[in-house]
């Protein structure tokens, strides 16, 4: 079996940066992994490549990216404006001539291959994704066409490109540009809720377009992640998630911010539960500041919190008297007490969940009684002193804690989506449950 899903070809082409460049020759192919391997024929280290060498040493935290373009045999075009240098690979043979040589060893973070294909009568757009898994081939209609997945298990798992996502169009569209951005919008959209059923990243993606006779493969370096030995749905049964990641791109119920970036930290891979614990939190809290605004978060106006503030402030001045002798001991309890005044004005961690909940339509029944506060209290000690210290006589441990903020996530992030069927559940064991929305409140939160 080839371990290449773009078999490397020989390109002849101009390695430059800043109006400088030199002739080269160099092979490029795509792997099972997505991975692009670039290899450069050795070229001499004369006075027309010598600006490679000065670029490459530049001091500073950035690399300077140089670019790369070339053409194969068959017509085959290459182009990729961010190639990073790590290694000259240079060489001396003292044995002939004492020639400096160099093949220069690189990194990218976006390549981009032109070639010619058989027409197709309307434009596709596929994204190949590391780790996708289902039994059963997604399909969906949409106002941009039909929209497909799919996905093989293989041995390699999370770092083998395994599926496909697909939309392709019914007929060739009036306006191609704004089709082609509002599919790779939509495949994005797909990526990260499907991302999140499974409880992983899907790492990619090399993402193909083809139009007429012409394709294009963009290639990123993006790797994927997670823990899916919890998942959110099973691979045997992603059709209804499918359907609704389709649908809430095109008919969101909400309008979430930064969805996205929650689904990421969700996903994250973490090697102990410590971590899993903070970025299960980091979800939740990502959620709760960035749909509710500066107003929803306060528990008095500022006008009102302020008058109350200098009558508290006057009030711990007036009994500082009595807590020590020396004035300078009195005005440091006083400015500690003071600066903290400010955090009374918001609301509490938990008030702010039932507020979003309210207005998403969250049924936050079933969480277990105390079960959130006792999770943020794990982990701000996980946080603080590196590790987490169960209260004497508590049967809850830090899986416990972990579990109980995914199972509160999962439920945000369904209700965002408009999500109505069964998941899968961890709390006190694995089964499944049945998303409950209750009547949402008012909207208007998202700021």
């Amino acid at each position: 079996m080839t371990e290449w899903s773009m078999a490397p070809k020989v390109f002849s082409g101009v390695l430059g940066i800043q109006g400088e460049s030199v002739e080269v020759r160099f092979t490029a192919g795509l792997d099972k992994a997505g991975l692009m391997a670039i290899e450069f024929e050795r070229f001499p280290l004369d006075q027309r490549s010598a600006f490679i060498s000065t670029h490459s040493y530049v001091g500073g935290t950035t690399f300077p990216k140089f670019i790369l373009t070339g053409c194969s045999e068959d017509g085959t075009s290459f182009c990729c404006d961010n190639l990073i240098l790590t290694s000259l690979g240079s060489k001396t043979d003292f044995a002939v001539d004492e020639r400096t040589t160099i093949a220069p060893k690189v990194g990218y973070s976006k390549a981009t291959f032109n070639l010619g294909i058989d027409p197709v009568v309307a434009p596709i757009l596929t994204w190949h994704l590391k780790g996708f898994e289902s039994f059963r081939h997604l399909r969906a209609t949409c106002p941009l066409g039909v929209v497909e997945m799919a996905g093989v298990k293989e041995a390699r798992g999370l770092e083998t490109m395994t599926g496909e996502l697909l939309v392709r169009a019914d007929a060739q569209p009036e306006d191609l540009a704004a089709w082609s951005l509002q599919a790779e919008e939509l495949c994005s959209h797909i990526r990260h809720i499907m991302s999140f059923a499974a409880s992983t990243l899907f790492g990619g993606p090399v993402c193909e377009f083809r139009n007429g006779s012409a394709l294009s493969i963009d290639v990123f370096l993006n790797s994927g992640g997670g823990d899916p030995s919890f998942p959110v749905f099973n691979s045997l049964s992603l059709d209804a998630i499918f359907e609704c990641a389709v649908k809430s791109y095109f008919e969101p119920p909400i309008d979430v911010k930064n969805l996205k970036f929650a689904i990421k930290w969700f996903c994250m891979k973490a090697s102990y539960r410590e971590a899993t614990l903070i970025t299960a939190m980091t979800v939740l809290e990502n959620l709760i500041d960035s749909n509710l605004s500066e107003q929803d978060t306060l528990v008095l106006p500022e006008k009102t919190f302020e008058k109350l503030r200098r009558a508290l402030s006057a009030e711990i001045k007036s009994q500082s008297k009595d807590w020590a002798s020396e004035q300078g001991e009195r005005d440091a309890y006083v400015k500690e007490l003071c600066v903290r005044l400010s955090e009374l004005k918001r609301r509490s961690l938990m008030d702010k969940i039932a507020l979003l909940a309210e207005r998403w339509g969250v049924d936050l029944n079933g969480i277990p009684d105390g079960g959130i506060q006792e999770a943020k209290r794990a982990r701000d000690q996980v946080v603080h002193r590196g590790h987490y210290q169960p209260k004497n006589g508590s049967s809850r441990d830090l899986h416990d804690q972990v579990l109980t903020i995914r199972e509160v996530v999962v439920r945000f992030v369904l209700a965002a989506i408009g999500f109505d069927g069964s998941y899968q559940s961890y709390l006190d064991g694995q089964h499944f449950v049945v998303a409950r929305r209750s009547v949402a409140g008012p909207a208007g939160a998202a700021s």
